[in-house]
Parts: C-alpha cells; sequence; structure tokens
C-alpha cells in the first residue's frame, strides 16, 4: 500500500481532488455573491435573499437534475444543457426577489452575471463538454482581478491550477478546459458590460 502511495500519479491526484471541492463553482459564485454584497453595501435581507435565490435554489435545482437522475438514453450535452437550463430559469425568478429586496446594484449586477453565467456555461457544456470549474474559477480570477487590482492579479494563478486539476482527474481533456477558460472569459465580458451600463 505504501508503494502505491509514493507514486507521482497517486500523490497528485488528492490534491487535484481537493483543488476541484474547494474551488468547485458553487464555492466561486458564493464567494462573488459575498464579495459584491460587501462591495455594495448590501443589507442583510438583500444578502440573504441573493444568497437563497441566486445560489441555493439554482443549486438545489441543478442537484435534481442530476445526469445521472436523466434518462441513460439522452446524450450527455442533453442531460448537462437541461441541468443548467433548469437551474438558470429558477436563478432568473431569483434575480426579481433579489431585487425586490432592495439589492445594491453592484449585488444585482453580480447575481444577473452569475445567473447568466449559468446559462452559457450550460451551452459551452452542450456544445464542447466545456469545465464548468475551470470556467467559475477564470469568472473568478478575473473579478478578483478586476475588483481588487493589483493585489488580486494572483488569484489568475487559480486558473492553471483549476485545469490542472481536471485534466488530472481525467474530468476533462486539455481542450475542454480551455473551452472553460473561453466561457468564463465571456462571462466576464457580460459581467463588465453590466457594470459600465
Amino acid at each position: 500500500m505504501s508503494s502505491l502511495l509514493a507514486e507521482p500519479a497517486i500523490q497528485a491526484v488528492i490534491p487535484a481532488r481537493i483543488t476541484s471541492i474547494i474551488l468547485g463553482p458553487a464555492v466561486c459564485a458564493a464567494l462573488m455573491l459575498t464579495g459584491a454584497a460587501v462591495a455594495g453595501g448590501a443589507g442583510t435581507r438583500s444578502t440573504l435573499t441573493a444568497a437563497t435565490t441566486v445560489l441555493i435554489l439554482p443549486y438545489l435545482t441543478g442537484w435534481a437534475f442530476k445526469e445521472r437522475r436523466l434518462p441513460a438514453t439522452w446524450p450527455h450535452r442533453t442531460r448537462s444543457a437541461l441541468r443548467h437550463g433548469a437551474a438558470a430559469a429558477v436563478g432568473t425568478a431569483g434575480l426579481f426577489a433579489t431585487h425586490a429586496a432592495g439589492a445594491p446594484a453592484e449585488l444585482m449586477q453580480t447575481s444577473i452575471t452569475l445567473i447568466a453565467g449559468s446559462v452559457i456555461l450550460g451551452l459551452g457544456r452542450a456544445w464542447t463538454n466545456a469545465s464548468a470549474h475551470v470556467g467559475m474559477v477564470t469568472l473568478l480570477a478575473l473579478w478578483l482581478a478586476s475588483s481588487l487590482a493589483p493585489v488580486s492579479v494572483f488569484a489568475l494563478l487559480l486558473v492553471p491550477v483549476m485545469v490542472w486539476s481536471r485534466v488530472l482527474l481525467r474530468e476533462h481533456t486539455g481542450t475542454q478546459a480551455v473551452s472553460g477558460i473561453v466561457t468564463g472569459i465571456a462571462v466576464f465580458v457580460l459581467y463588465l458590460i453590466l457594470h459600465s451600463a
């Protein structure tokens, strides 16, 4: 057993798995939403409403539509797109609740970005099986780099770390990881457009 643990591949799998868990899409979204709430001076009511309706309920919806719960005869891409689409639909309704709760502009812009990002990630998954993990880490890293520059430019180092993690775990190919980066950049451009409007 100890000889197995000494192999580089086995030693690398554990940090790769930890990276994928610690920087999972839901964690990245929660960090962005929390940062937006703090930056925008959001009150408790609007912050909790956004967390519930933009993060928690869409996540639970996505979990309910987990691919293994859908007919196995459906193509993987169809199941993945359906999952992201259902989560985005619930999150879109959550945007109205967040707005009604008096969320400041920064919190609303970030909430819209996260919901639109779910749609864009769903399309990326359907077309190229883009890595949602890489896409969300790319979005978070760019968001941090733009919001807290120059210190958070180091956040951009998270992107290659996540690419390494997903490829090493054989969850995605290098091409699919790059597709995730492109998807994350596209969502960040949407955030910049919303922020400048």
